[in-house]
């Protein structure tokens, strides 16, 4: 029997563990450059603005909702108070965007418009 061994088998253990570390470390490296896409977030009526400027103290709640549609918000505690609201979250930079109409009825007549936001 032959029991020679191979002393340089050792080694070849040790850079696979090296090129093992490399490969890892060029993949880590590469995707360093890599920049994540994210989606942006609208939500709301988007014509808010628009719209509302369209309203007049004096409309019904029939002619509100054909101009500006069904309300987001209802206050279930008080229904003489319509809230219309848009928000947009840019998914990568840029400034949040936050749109709000609120409109107040005395019974069936709008009476007063807030419109705020940027």
């Amino acid at each position: 029997m032959n029991n020679y061994k191979f002393p340089y088998l050792n080694d070849f253990k040790h850079l696979s563990r090296w090129a093992m570390l490399l490969a890892v470390s060029v993949c880590i490296g590469s995707l360093a450059g890599c920049d994540i896409y994210r989606v942006d977030v609208k939500q709301g009526q988007i014509s808010v603005f628009e719209d509302a400027e369209t309203l007049e103290v004096g409309m019904t709640r029939v002619q509100v909702i054909e101009i500006m549609g069904t309300p987001l918000v209802v206050d279930p505690f008080r229904d003489n108070r319509w809230d219309y609201v848009y928000s947009e979250v840019p998914g990568n930079e840029g400034e949040v965007i936050i749109r709000r109409v609120t409109l107040f009825f005395d019974e069936e007549v709008l009476t007063e418009i807030f419109i705020e936001g940027n």
